[in-house]
């Protein structure tokens, strides 16, 4: 859309032409200076845009994330036991079956 917009401000004279000739002569001063106004308006707002920075924005949710979050959401409880050195109840099952096997 900014190329199409440089190459219209680009080439003025057509246009400007075409638009003076239409307005009684009276009027082709202000014509000509509102249309030259409007013009350097449009180039001043283009140079404000080619000197910004570009930036990518999302803003739906990101499905990955989302799913990588509630998975550490439940794992929480269990690596809290493990830090405490009290492992989980099912662990314990597990170490009981092992020791039964074991004898």
């Amino acid at each position: 859309m900014l190329q199409q917009v440089e190459e219209r401000v680009a080439d003025p004279g057509t246009e400007r032409t075409e638009l003076l000739d239409q307005v009684p002569a009276r009027y082709r001063a202000w014509v000509q200076e509102k249309f030259d106004k409007q013009i350097a308006d449009t180039r001043v707002a283009i140079t404000a845009e080619e000197t910004k920075p570009l930036k990518e924005q999302t803003t739906d949710r990101n499905p990955t994330y989302a799913w990588i979050n509630e998975e550490l959401a439940k794992a929480n409880p269990t690596i809290a036991h493990y830090k405490r050195g009290r492992p989980p109840h099912i662990v314990g099952v597990y170490q009981g079956r092992a020791h039964q096997l074991e004898s």
